[in-house]
């Protein structure tokens, strides 16, 4: 590439290198919200939340639920997406009278949503790693039991009533 010949090539690279790392990071944190949503029938109303620790004292769970629904509906990839937010909370009618959530500003709305994008990746990683430790290879006694059941389950469907 030609872009050595430029004067300022490097703080140019770096630039590009930030811009190229905050896409990715958007494109993940999109596929976690994803993950998250397509556990549910309806996640507007049946999205579960792991807090932990990190409940927060103001925000109630329908807040959250809206505010991760509402991220991926209108996309991360958005400048204005917590603006965007914002204006969803106020012509709600679910919210219509939430006088707290209703006064958030948007960068206390990007602080909460960064918050919850958190405790889902959390929760992501752990489900992970309770499969994968699930998936331990087995000793020779657990595979014999396994079998033993998978069989019985097979004949009782064989033998007539």
């Amino acid at each position: 590439k030609r872009l050595e010949e430029l004067n300022e090539y490097e703080k140019i690279s770096l630039q590009l290198q930030k811009g190229e790392a905050k896409i990715q990071k958007i494109k993940e944190i999109k596929d976690i919200l994803s993950k998250k949503l397509s556990r549910y029938d309806d996640p507007w109303y049946q999205l579960k939340i792991h807090y932990g620790t990190n409940k927060g004292k103001g925000y109630t769970e329908e807040e959250d639920r809206f505010i991760i629904c509402m991220l991926h509906k209108i996309g991360l990839e958005k400048d204005d997406v917590y603006e965007r937010l914002r204006l969803a909370f106020r012509v709600t009618p679910t919210f219509r009278m939430d006088w707290f959530i209703k006064s958030r500003s948007s960068s206390e709305l990007a602080r909460r949503c960064g918050t919850l994008i958190l405790m889902i990746q959390k929760e992501l990683e752990e489900n992970i790693k309770l499969k994968k430790e699930n998936e331990k290879i087995k000793t020779p006694a657990e595979k014999d039991l396994d079998n033993l059941s998978l069989k019985s389950r097979s004949r009782r469907s064989v033998i007539p009533p």
